[in-house]
């Protein structure tokens, strides 16, 4: 068995840290990041918008956006720089989670944003464990929050009518 020094151990410590910062989606909208390969969950006015900002600090990653009806329009998110070459818009009406679960098992999105209504425990489990198989950030928009355990980060979107500034807040962060 060998033991470890005190120089060893704060190499241990800092590269783990460093290979938690990597499986973290940056954005400038949470200091903490975003998890890869979890569900997180967005509400509140301005989910949408913070939703496009994040696929825009992140330009280099293809991102999908699933609903069961376009609200978004795609040509509207190109003024906003995001590269319509790396972004999929799918109208998927009553097959939303197959589709979604699709998009997460093909492994080529490493964002997926999810329009649905709350969503029962057993479905966002089988979209936890596909998100997590393929290490995927996967983002429901709901109008309401949800308690449910799968869900490892629920944010409140904010935005000023005004400024037009959109924030986040942690509501619950496991």
């Amino acid at each position: 068995m060998q033991t470890m020094t005190l120089e060893n151990l704060n190499y241990v410590i800092a590269n783990q840290t460093h290979f938690y910062d990597c499986d973290r989606l940056h954005t400038p909208l949470l200091e903490t990041g975003i998890p890869f390969g979890a569900i997180t969950q967005i509400c509140g006015v301005g989910k949408a918008e913070a939703s496009v900002q994040i696929i825009k600090d992140n330009s280099e990653l293809k991102a999908a956006w699933i609903e069961s009806e376009f609200e978004l329009n795609p040509l509207s998110v190109a003024p906003n720089d995001v590269d319509l070459t790396r972004f999929l818009c799918l109208e998927a009406g009553e097959h939303m989670i197959s589709t979604c679960q699709q998009i997460l098992k093909s492994n080529k999105y490493k964002i997926v944003i999810l329009k649905s209504a709350p969503l029962d425990d057993f479905l966002l489990r089988k979209l936890q464990v596909a998100a997590e198989k393929s290490k995927t950030v996967l983002i429901i928009l709901t109008e309401n929050f949800s308690a449910s355990w799968p869900i490892s980060l629920m944010l409140k979107a904010h935005q000023n009518v005004f400024t037009e500034i959109i924030s986040l807040e942690i509501l619950r962060q496991r």
